[in-house]
């Protein structure tokens, strides 16, 4: 995990934004870095998940797009329009935006694409498409990358907002996003569709 993201984390425990049992569970399976400072009592929390390796060779780290990135990010967006959209949408992003990727072993394993916007409420950060190779599927590799992203662009934004296909509502729920609306989209076979947003 990125020095920078335990730091965030250590924020918001001495905000009391976290407890330690939610504290526990969040870093469970991560490696602390091996030259760390923080408060006593952070550490202290962090010292005492027992499942917490000082290294782990699979640790999977999340990072900005790099140029060497680019065949495996068109696969993944040409696998996204195909699986969520059903071919409707092109392979690229309408919209200025980023992009952070997945990175486990050297092996981009999944991508996140997104963009900052003005609305009514203020600045949005809006998901534009979340993406998990297959093969690395079920190993909650989803929530750490929207986890991440959104704890490095918390300080720009007032919230997060997103479309997502109804079965994938409970996901976007249990890291506490609310439907707002609802809608069936006539072009991809009538699949419903979830407005969702949290605010920050």
């Amino acid at each position: 995990m990125d020095f920078e993201i335990l730091c965030l984390y250590q924020e918001d425990f001495l905000a009391g934004r976290i407890s330690p049992s939610e504290l526990r569970i969040q870093l469970q399976g991560f490696r602390i870095p091996r030259k760390f400072s923080f408060d006593g009592e952070f550490l202290d929390v962090l010292l005492d998940i027992d499942t917490l390796p000082r290294e782990r060779q699979n640790h999977p780290c999340v990072r900005s797009e790099e140029r060497k990135d680019m065949d495996i990010l068109r696969q993944y967006l040409e696998a996204f329009d195909r699986e969520v959209l059903e071919g409707r949408r092109r392979s690229e992003i309408q919209r200025e935006g980023s992009c952070f990727v997945l990175d486990v072993e050297h092996t981009v394993v999944g991508a996140l694409w997104y963009y900052l916007e003005q609305g009514k409420r203020g600045i949005d950060l809006y998901v534009d498409r979340l993406y998990i190779d297959p093969l690395h599927r079920g190993k909650s590799y989803g929530e750490l990358l929207t986890r991440e992203v959104i704890a490095r662009e918390k300080n720009h934004c007032q919230g997060v907002a997103l479309f997502t296909p109804e079965h994938v509502i409970p996901f976007y729920k249990k890291l506490g996003f609310r439907e707002e609306a609802c809608f069936q989209d006539k072009e991809i076979g009538n699949k419903k569709f979830s407005c969702m947003y949290k605010k920050l």
